[in-house]
């Protein structure tokens, strides 16, 4: 199941499912551990002698954010129990506190007791087995830990708290579930101590509420690395009310997001909720530590056989760039710090790390089709990473900043790049491309290298390096003509995506149309005015585009990921929020007049269109029902979304100057 919402503060992020369960619980890095097991967290309600967890039949439930911020809302309303639910949870910004406050009221004619119940199911450290949880009766609270990892959960309703009724047990005991379906009868065993694979669930009884009449609960979750420490949170948080808490993180995202002023008139406003959504979910994927993380819905597991709770270099760096334009270097600065622990002993980096920086599960062999051996590397992902950087550079061009780089990330990587390279054409030997499945030489790989290898040369020149600056500009130019000669089919007039690499015979040109093709021209190898490159556009969305009522570009012709049509006529692959966006940028670039950017603006509406209603995009999208596919939300989708309407204001300001006499060249930066 898709998670419909997140929220985040760089040592803590959850994840609310469709239903407003919570699902995961991220602590204390982002992506790290999931606290929780694979199965949702719980609040049930029971009223009138009825007792229903939410998400059960019966109830319609409608989640959401509050504008401009990281703080949720939802409505849950059961008809038949005459019941209705308003919740406003949060994150504090600066705590690792998960408060929660619930409006509830009875819309039934006669007068009920209300009760509700919070329920979580642990998995500490993401290991299974030894976890303990309490009664704690000086605090009236439950905590749950296992080494340095403790959670207390607490309750309050008008000036009284704590919880008066609860259970714990162990979920994988013979013949249990859990000890949520204690609750079921309005009534809870009190007892007071489980260990092993735990569980708990604290009562908050709300009282009799009148017909039509409302009433306030609040339950908070404290993380901490000691009993005293949750202790304390919990003493703070019934000193100070939920509700400064909450309203803290609501004005601190508010303010945050929205740093550099009001969205201009003439563009869509669905579009400017969707950009300033995108930049709040892009933020929650960030952890303290900088590490970018790829996507934390551990759901893709099933299918990948692990997650995307990962720092991918190429996905980071690209999330970085949007971040940077949007006008966070600071908190970029914290990503570039993190990769100076990544290059590897020869200088690259490879597919995956952890959020600490340890190396993530193996994509690649250390040996080619052919059993020779090579390096596991996807060479883009190096090469991206050194042109983000320059990116970040050219925005606020701080020399002292990269200095603090130059040595561990930098040099390393630009040697890499300098010595991975065929000594007969200067092109990069053989790689996995960016889809990481296919081994080869590929287009988007070459334009990144290109474009790594200029960016590295500020540096170097900067530094003192004349010869390192030589090399590099040599390098990138001999890519760039080698390109031109092994790259461009005549026949069909247009570029090829990559050349087969087979043994020690001669590369074969691919004839499959992969979207990555874009690479020419988002890196900026190609310009976009090349006839060339605008006859490969074309045939990318001639033979990329789903042909249903969902739409949106495929990755590349009958892509197998996930496969869900074989009707590869009219779907080739599934859609994809990232190619969708390149193809976006695409008519960006070359837009000459104001109705040339009807495109893509289009297009920038198709992404608002597929994002569900809390504003998640997705990696990847059912093509005929639209639904998520794959990880939900996707760091990736949502940095191509900004860096789109990034290209789109920036263009659209460009046309109107040369509307008024002042030139303005095709291309995009």
């Amino acid at each position: 199941m898709p998670r419909a919402l997140t929220i985040g503060n760089g040592s803590m992020l959850i994840n609310f499912d469709e239903h407003y369960r919570v699902r995961d619980l991220y602590y204390p890095h982002v992506g790290a551990d999931s606290q929780l097991s694979a199965r949702p967290s719980r609040v049930g309600l029971w009223v009138a002698d009825q007792f229903t967890w939410l998400g059960d039949t019966g109830w319609e439930i409608t989640p959401g954010y509050v504008a401009y911020s990281l703080v949720t809302e939802a409505r849950a309303v059961h008809a038949d129990l005459d019941m209705e639910l308003q919740f406003t949870d949060s994150l504090d910004f600066v705590r690792d506190l998960f408060l929660r406050k619930i409006h509830v009221r009875n819309t039934a004619d006669v007068p009920r007791e209300v009760r509700l119940y919070f329920h979580y199911e642990w998995n500490l450290w993401g290991a299974a087995g030894g976890d303990t949880v309490f009664y704690h009766p000086p605090t009236q609270a439950l905590i749950a830990y296992k080494g340095q990892q403790f959670f207390l959960m607490n309750v309050m309703a008008g000036d009284a708290a704590g919880i008066e009724d609860w259970a714990t047990g162990v979920y994988t005991a013979e013949g249990a579930q859990g000890s949520w379906q204690d609750a079921e009868d309005g009534w809870l065993s009190q007892n007071a101590v489980s260990r092993g694979d735990v569980d708990c669930v604290g009562m908050l009884a709300l009282g009799k509420l009148a017909p039509g009449e409302a009433r306030i609960g609040y339950h908070w979750l404290a993380a901490n690395t000691s009993l005293n420490g949750v202790l304390a949170d919990n003493r703070l948080v019934r000193f100070r009310t939920p509700d400064s808490f909450i309203d803290r993180t609501q004005h601190y995202w508010s303010f945050w997001v929205r740093k550099h002023g009001t969205p201009q008139p003439e563009i869509p406003q669905e579009i400017w909720d969707l950009y300033h959504r995108s930049l709040l979910t892009l933020r929650t994927q960030v952890d303290d530590s900088g590490a970018i993380l790829g996507g934390n819905d551990p759901d893709v597991t099933r299918e990948t056989g692990d997650s995307y709770s990962y720092v991918f270099p190429r996905v980071g760096a690209i999330a970085a760039a949007a971040l940077d334009r949007a006008g966070y270097t600071d908190l970029t600065r914290q990503f570039y710090t993190f990769c100076r622990q990544l290059p590897s002993p020869d200088g690259f980096l490879f597919s995956k790390y952890t959020p600490l920086g340890a190396v993530g599960s193996l994509n690649h062999p250390w040996v080619d089709p052919d059993g020779k051996e090579t390096l596991p590397v996807a060479a883009d992902n190096t090469a991206v990473m050194l042109w983000a950087l320059g990116e970040h550079f050219g925005l606020d061009r701080d020399f002292d900043f990269v200095r603090s780089l130059y040595t561990d990330l930098v040099q390393p990587a630009l040697e890499f790049l300098l010595s991975h390279r065929n000594p007969s054409n200067g092109l990069p030997l053989p790689s996995f491309d960016l889809w990481e499945d296919t081994y080869g030489l590929h287009a988007y790989t070459l334009a990144a290298t290109w474009a790594g290898l200029r960016a590295a040369c500020t540096f170097t020149a900067a530094f003192g390096q004349p010869e390192l600056t030589g090399a590099a500009q040599e390098a990138a130019t001999q890519i760039r003509r080698s390109f031109d000669s092994l790259f461009y089919d005549e026949e069909t007039g247009r570029f090829v995506t990559r050349l087969r690499i087979f043994g020690a015979r001669e590369p074969i040109p691919d004839p499959t149309i992969d979207a990555s093709i874009a690479g020419l021209y988002l890196f900026g190898m190609i310009s976009p005015e090349d006839e060339r490159l605008q006859r490969t556009m074309a045939a990318v969305r001639q033979q990329l585009w789903c042909h249903t009522q969902v739409g949106g570009l495929a990755r590349a012709e009958n892509d197998r990921f996930l496969q869900v049509s074989t009707d590869v006529g009219n779907v080739p692959g599934n859609p994809w929020a990232v190619t969708t966006m390149w193809l976006c940028r695409w008519h960006i670039a070359r837009a000459q007049r104001m109705e040339d950017l009807k495109p893509a603006e289009e297009l920038l509406r198709w992404a608002h269109r597929h994002a569900l209603d809390t504003g998640m995009l997705a990696e990847q999208f059912h093509p005929y029902t639209g639904r998520p596919l794959s990880v939900n939300p996707y760091t990736w989708s949502h940095a191509e979304f900004v860096l789109a309407v990034q290209d789109f204001v920036r263009r659209r300001e460009e046309l109107a100057g040369s509307a008024q006499g002042t030139p303005v060249a095709a291309g995009i930066e």
